[in-house]
């Protein structure tokens, strides 16, 4: 399962780094906003097997293997897009660390609210190279 998340957090930013796509109402994305639903699926997952100290290492892990096949592979759009896929996961993780996982044995519903309201915050306050972080991690879901 581990291998399943690393690679689809490769998959999604080698597809941010090559395609945009049109997302409805005149919008569009990068197109590994559509691999971060299983990302962030797998995340949770894992994080419920295993706990969040085992999990957040595989997102950093996942943003250096998309940085180095870049590297390797001369894409240097694809190390762009790891990078800013690691600081974006990190602020997501992190928001999740301290909000979302003491609340959610407690009260699903306010740890969920709590830490989409926090990480909006954030991503308003952070955005890498004038995009936000929602565009990079697909929303932020709990």
């Amino acid at each position: 399962m581990a291998g399943s998340f690393v690679g689809l957090v490769i998959l999604a930013n080698w597809l941010a780094s090559r395609y945009v796509v049109s997302v409805g109402f005149g919008k569009t994305a990068p197109a590994g906003v559509f691999c971060i639903g299983g990302v962030l699926v797998l995340r949770d997952w894992l994080q419920q097997l295993r706990g969040l100290l085992w999990t957040m290492p595989l997102v950093y892990s996942a943003g250096l293997a998309s940085w180095a096949i870049g590297d390797l592979a001369g894409w240097t759009s694809l190390e762009k897009i790891a990078i800013a896929s690691v600081v974006a996961f990190t602020i997501s993780e992190t928001v999740e660390a301290l909000v979302f996982t003491p609340l959610r044995n407690r009260n699903l519903t306010v740890g969920v609210a709590l830490s989409a309201t926090v990480y909006r915050l954030l991503e308003q306050a952070v955005q890498i190279d004038h995009v936000p972080l929602a565009t990079i991690t697909g929303g932020h879901r709990s």
